[in-house]
């Protein structure tokens, strides 16, 4: 504070004052926090003042303060007052204060846009008029004229005329009002010589959404209210008639009384609004006899999205300084916020002041809490303050719970006892209370002494905890926790984890200052495998340590163990405390060396019997939310299988460094046939706009060898990403493979009656980037396929588009060489094309043309249309019947020579060829929905073919079995499971064994 005084008494005064503890100058006071920062200036008579007082958090602006002392200085001239609240609004004042005997104002005051604390709403309601004070304080008149209480589109007029003195306030009229309805109130409201009055309040059909935005609608009706603090006969006397109209849509109609006086007393109130009813009745006077009924309360009746029905009979009984309630309320289907309720209970018969024997029973169905979901609850309480126990039952979803607890009081202390306490998650070990465990509060202490749960797998959970004053402390212990447990619990499945978890936590905090405390994690010797039946670890490891230290500043970290024989980890990590600071920064290193890299089993499923040696040396800058790491990562000496594939990886390496803003990646893939190489960088590798490159570059390198597909390729890919978008380009040339397509595990089109079973109901879903690809493919002549009639060759080139969410498409087109066995006969591709014109990869236009040579005739297939729709004609030169261009096709000589064992033969050539349109068309009507004929490579000809899809016949089809049987001859057997929870069990295929014996016997 600075006060400057010159010698004409012109002062000038500064002040910044911005938290000054109340209690330094009124040390019984409660704590506050005092705010000063006025800026003023003036001479004996006239002065300015503008800044802002301020009581803790609430701070109010003085804008514009000029004021002049006239009349010999017996009153003060206020030409300008403008106070800005602190939730929103001013307040402008302007005119006299004389103050020669007593404060006598005559001032005028303009409201603008006031916060008046009413109602819970997103929407403030606000108060604008304009108040006229005048008079004296123990007369003051007071005239609120063109005023407004607005909130949002809802807004109402306001007026008050009335008289505030030092013992009472006589309202002589407020009105409130609008175009629909008003509010009137008039009367005293006094305080001195005790608190009494009377005031009257009529509702004509007046909105109270505005004062109470969940409740609109509309309200008349009269209210009375009258009595006198007295404390010799006290009285009162408040009534209520005429409630009509309706609140939130539902109709509203009541009337009640209490009366309480020396000579007479009553109470009676019944509201009835919707399809719930409110009756209080009884007698108020000592001993009470109060009677609450709800004859059933509907929830969507009085709270906006809530649901359900409770009822409700109690009971308020004793003397008014000891009062008991006792009785039942029941709910169905409730539904309120979070919380949906199938069914609850609760029976009562208790003190409402704590003293004295009672009982709580509460029994519950069905209680959903956000994602929380408890099938059945069972509390009960029992006893009084000197003695009471607690049980508790629980079971969910996620498991039950059991506890038994015991208490008591002694005067100002409490001492208790958890007597049992069981946990058991439906998927991992129970964990049970090994004893009893002691709580205390006593003298301003609060203590919960050393308790244990056992699990039934074994390993030990402890925790102590301590309140005392502003200090709080807890300790937690761990200790011979197998390690298969966690993984169980984190929900991962066939992996064998071996080992123990021991820890101890200590935490102690004092007031508001940031939590301190000690880690110390201990890992003995374990391993890590793929299942129980693997007897090679992929990783092992001798005692690895965590330890860290946290004071209210600093945190740091320490790393160390060894990995397998001669492998280990090392690293330390500190900075400030994150507790203080969430942008507390932090510096460290980390050093890793594997000599065994087994473990890459798990993360790359499709990888078998890796070996390798991964290092990395790296330091970490920046922030612990956030750490920058620079330095290197090496995975060297790669060998690997990739069983799918046919592959065995050799002598391959990954590198990638890192300055702590971008990565560099470098990396050697050996597959035994020329090798891949993969370069790439990442630019602002730590930030949220993280952008960067890969390619992929290697000359016939050898991608797959198994009996159904070896194949060398040469790619040049460049993988771009940034700004959530991937674009994949570049070139793909296959100048050498070899493909066995009835040996292939092709792609297969969803069928109809496919049914998509997700068991992770709201697992959170991953948003992956969108991608754009641009791949030229070339097949070179070298490429060759068989299988399904087919043995020659393809090549061409191809340039593929996709994008996410569309189907692939492709430009070019593909040439077919060899020959075609159809019908039984071999036939030579003369001419064989695929065409795409930005057309679906799995659509393209067909133009193949296959024909066999006889002496002196040539006869053939051609194929046109598109792959999804097909077309087949045959042909022969010179031109024939087309009976007779099938002979040379099926039998391999003219019809005139076929004889009649040739007729099936030819006929399902036929059918195949013409006959599929009609039968699909008499199938349809039918109600199959496959229908027709096609070359059987099974059968070695043609077959006919009848299904039905069975989705959506059964609800819930988990297995099918069907036998049928249509002669001695001729059996019929399918057995089909809906889906195969082991992925690793090979799928049956082939003929059942009583399938063979049926086509033995035909």
């Amino acid at each position: 504070m600075q006060l400057t005084v010159d010698k004409d008494m012109g002062w000038r005064l500064a002040t910044d004052i911005r938290a000054l503890d109340s209690q330094r100058w009124l040390p019984d006071s409660a704590p506050h926090k005092l705010t000063l920062a006025l800026d003023g200036q003036g001479s004996s008579r006239l002065f300015e003042l503008a800044g802002r007082v301020g009581l803790d958090e609430k701070l109010i602006g003085i804008e514009a303060l000029r004021a002049e002392l006239i009349e010999d200085g017996s009153a003060l001239q206020l030409h300008s007052l403008r106070l800005l609240a602190p939730d929103g609004g001013s307040l402008s004042s302007r005119g006299r204060v004389g103050f020669a005997d007593g404060l006598d104002l005559d001032l005028f005051s303009e409201i603008e846009q006031l916060v008046i604390p009413v109602g819970d709403s997103e929407e403030s309601l606000l108060l604008t008029g304009t108040l006229h004070s005048l008079g004296p304080l123990n007369e003051l008149q007071l005239d609120l004229s063109d005023g407004t209480l607005q909130r949002g589109d809802l807004a109402a007029g306001l007026t008050l005329s009335g008289v505030l003195s030092g013992a009472s306030l006589r309202i002589a009229d407020l009105r409130l009002h609008n175009r629909n309805g008003e509010v009137g109130v008039k009367g005293v409201i006094g305080w001195q010589p005790v608190l009494g009055g009377r005031l009257d309040v009529q509702l004509r059909t007046f909105d109270p959404g505005l004062l109470w935005p969940q409740w609109p609608g509309r309200v008349s009706g009269n209210l009375r209210v009258e009595g006198e603090d007295d404390p010799t006969a006290a009285r009162l006397d408040i009534e209520l008639t005429q409630l009509a109209g309706e609140l939130r849509g539902k109709s509203l109609r009541g009337s009640g009384r209490l009366a309480l006086g020396a000579a007479s007393a009553a109470l009676e109130l019944k509201v009835d609004l919707g399809d719930s009813r409110l009756l209080l009745t009884g007698d108020p006077r000592e001993p009470l006899g109060i009677n609450l009924q709800l004859a059933p309360l509907a929830l969507d009746d009085v709270w906006p999205g809530a649901s359900g029905r409770l009822t409700a009979a109690l009971r308020v009984s004793g003397q008014r300084a000891a009062p008991r309630i006792a009785g039942s309320v029941n709910g169905e289907s409730l539904v309120w916020a979070d919380w949906r309720i199938g069914r609850i209970d609760l029976d009562l018969d208790a003190p409402l002041d704590g003293n004295g024997a009672g009982s709580v029973v509460l029994e519950g169905k069905e209680i959903h809490y956000a994602d929380i979901v408890v099938d059945t609850v069972d509390l009960r309480l029992e006893g009084d303050r000197n003695r009471h126990t607690l049980r508790l039952a629980l079971a969910g979803e996620l498991g039950a719970l059991q506890l038994a607890a015991s208490g008591a009081a002694t005067g100002g202390d409490w001492s208790g006892r958890i007597d049992e306490l069981s946990l058991a998650p439906k998927t991992l070990p129970a964990w049970t209370l090994s004893e009893p465990v002691e709580l205390v509060a006593r003298d301003g202490r609060m203590e919960l002494r050393r308790a244990c749960l056992q699990s039934d797998a074994g390993g030990q959970l402890c925790v102590q905890a301590e309140q005392q004053s502003e200090l709080r402390q807890a300790t937690f212990e761990v200790s011979g926790l197998g390690l298969a447990t966690i993984v169980s619990a984190m929900g991962v499945e066939g992996v064998q984890l071996d080992g123990e978890l021991e820890a101890e936590l200590s935490l102690q905090q004092r007031g508001d200052s940031p939590a301190e405390g000690r880690l110390a994690l201990r890992l003995p010797s374990g391993m890590l495998a793929q299942d129980e039946a693997e007897e090679r670890p992929l990783l092992s490891w001798h005692v690895i340590t965590l330890d860290g230290e946290l004071t209210a500043d600093t945190l740091s970290l320490r790393l160390g163990g060894r990995l397998g024989e001669t492998g280990s980890i090392a690293g330390e990590f500190s900075g400030g405390s994150p507790l203080a600071d969430p942008e507390a920064e932090v510096s460290g290193s980390l050093n890793l060396n594997m000599p065994a890299i087994g473990a890459l089993e798990l993360v790359l499923p499709d990888l078998a019997n890796v070996r390798g040696t991964l290092s990395a040396n790296l330091d970490a800058l920046g922030r612990w939310r956030a750490p920058r790491l620079s330095g290197s990562i090496r995975l060297a000496s790669l060998t690997a299988e990739l069983p799918a594939l046919g592959l065995k990886l050799r002598d391959s390496h990954l590198q990638v460094n890192s300055d702590g803003k971008g990565m560099g990646i470098e990396g050697l893939i050996d597959t035994g046939g020329g090798t891949l190489r993969i370069t790439g960088d990442l630019a602002n590798a730590f930030g949220a706009d993280a952008a960067g490159r890969l390619t992929l570059r290697g000359e016939s390198v050898l991608m797959a060898d198994t009996p159904h597909l070896r194949a060398l390729v040469s790619p040049d890919l460049q993988l771009r990403f940034g700004k959530g978008k991937l674009r994949l380009t570049g070139s793909v040339v296959v100048p050498e493979a070899a493909i066995a397509l009835e040996q292939a595990e092709g792609s297969v089109a969803t069928s109809p009656d496919v049914l998509v079973l997700d068991p992770a109901i709201g697992a959170t879903r991953s948003h992956p980037l969108a991608l754009q690809t641009r791949i030229d493919v070339e097949l070179g002549d070298k490429v060759t396929l068989h299988g399904f009639g087919f043995k020659g060759g393809i090549s061409g080139r191809l340039a593929i588009n996709e994008r996410s969410g569309q189907v692939a498409t492709g430009r070019g087109s593909l040439s077919l060489r060899g020959r075609y066995r159809a019908y039984g006969q071999d036939l030579e591709i003369q001419r064989g094309r695929l065409l795409f014109a930005s057309s679906p990869l799995d659509n393209p236009a067909l133009e193949v043309r296959a024909q066999r040579k006889f002496d002196d005739v040539l006869v053939g297939v051609e194929v046109s249309g598109s792959a999804g729709q097909p077309q087949l004609v045959v042909w022969s030169d010179p031109a024939l019947d087309q009976a007779e261009v099938l002979s040379y096709l099926v039998l391999g000589r003219p019809l005139r020579s076929a004889t009649a064992a040739d007729g099936p033969k030819l006929g399902q050539a036929a059918a195949a060829i013409g006959g599929n349109l009609l039968a699909g068309r008499l199938g349809a009507r039918l109600g199959f929905d496959t229908f027709g004929v096609a070359d059987s490579q099974a059968l070695d000809g043609a077959a006919f073919t009848v299904g039905k899809y069975l989705a959506g016949l059964v609800p819930e089809l988990r297995r099918f079995l069907v036998r049928q049987r249509t002669s001695d001859h001729v059996a019929l057997f399918a057995e089909r499971a809906l889906r195969c929870r082991d992925r690793d069990r090979p799928r049956e295929s082939g003929w059942t064994e009583l399938q063979r014996r049926t086509l033995r016997r035909f």
